[in-house]
């Protein structure tokens, strides 16, 4: 059976510039995320969009994107000349029809 994690990030998104992920910290348990996040939104920042800190369960050996990724290119704006890329996961829906899907659990 796999251990289950609490995986904490802050998470803000911009229309007009990147969008910030901040990678907090990896936690045992979930009150243990919940205590950081109480430690973590009276900071600078932080304490403006407190909104942003997001716990996400993980099982430990766990492979999340196990049919690799591609590479979308999309204009963020009407104006933008050039667009900008995004990596996104590779779906099984996605892939050759002779590749098999991953099977990793």
């Amino acid at each position: 059976m796999a251990k289950t994690v609490y995986d904490l990030w802050f998470e803000r998104e911009y229309s007009d510039r990147e969008d910030t992920e901040l990678h907090i910290g990896v936690y045992e348990t979930e009150d243990d995320a919940k205590t950081a996040i109480d430690r973590l939104k009276h900071k600078p920042g932080f304490c403006d969009f407190p909104e942003g800190l997001s716990i996400y369960e993980r099982q430990l050996g766990m492979t999340s994107w196990q049919n690799g990724f591609i590479t979308k290119f999309e204009a963020r704006f009407a104006s933008d000349y050039r667009p900008i890329a995004f990596d996104l996961p590779a779906f099984e829906e996605l892939l050759a029809p002779d590749e098999p899907p991953a099977n990793d659990q």
